[in-house]
């Protein structure tokens, strides 16, 4: 059976996700208002990919709910996107739609399922090199959308002066770097260990394809030129 699922249409929609990288991304308990973070577990995929899952509860005081938070991170952005088509193509369901309304500005693609009752029961999705799921899992639905969405805006959004001014986000002085026509430029030579809940990072440039190889993240241009790239080091607290 033909896929619907069409990898390469997702590349040509996809913009921002090219010049974003995380690296060694987690959450602490503080990311969703209202939930507290229950479990965290974590493994490792060849060639060289994580998996992090995250259970989060709603608190008390409202009707019991849990979700679960699965964050893949692999090399790039491209290899995210054959992640998500691959999550989609192991899936009961062989038609998982696009999102649309409030689920459509969810990461660079998003796919949704929807309860009966119109809640969104799960949103998969791509950021940058992360490959993303939020699936409501307990007895009682949860429309996840708004964490989804929390998530996202992590991911993408500049930080809080708040946040810098508690030191949960520190910026790195901009790198001006001149980039040479589908050339590689190294952004960042060798990249920190990952520790789980040490913090994380987020690399954004203004133009061209970020990819890691090895412990090196390189930036990429097809049409070459003056470049500025954003480094920003999150502390999980």
């Amino acid at each position: 059976m033909e896929s619907k699922y069409n990898q390469k249409a997702w590349e040509q929609e996809t913009e921002l996700g090219r010049r974003l990288y995380i690296h060694n991304f987690g959450m602490k308990g503080m990311e969703f208002d209202g939930w507290e973070l229950v479990n965290t577990t974590s493994e490792s995929h060849p060639p060289d990919e994580s998996e992090k899952v995250y259970m989060w509860k709603r608190k008390a005081g409202k009707e019991e709910g849990l979700v679960q938070v699965r964050v893949v991170e692999t090399n790039n952005w491209r290899n995210a996107l054959q992640y998500h088509h691959g999550r989609l193509m192991q899936s009961m369901r062989s038609d998982i739609p696009r999102g649309k309304g409030k689920t459509a500005g969810i990461g660079d693609i998003q796919h949704v399922g929807q309860a009966p009752t119109n809640e969104v029961a799960v949103v998969v999705f791509t950021r940058g090199n992360l490959q993303i799921s939020v699936s409501s899992v307990g007895l009682n639905l949860v429309d996840v959308t708004p964490l989804a969405k929390a998530l996202d805006n992590r991911l993408t959004k500049s930080p809080t002066k708040t946040d810098e001014k508690k030191l949960t986000a520190t910026r790195q002085k901009p790198l001006k770097v001149k980039i040479r026509k589908k050339e590689k430029t190294v952004i960042i030579d060798t990249l920190p260990e990952p520790i789980p809940s040490s913090g994380w990072t987020r690399v954004l440039a203004t133009d061209g394809e970020i990819r890691k190889e090895g412990d090196t993240l390189y930036l990429v241009d097809e049409q070459g030129g003056d470049r500025t790239v954003e480094i920003i080091n999150y502390k999980l607290k």
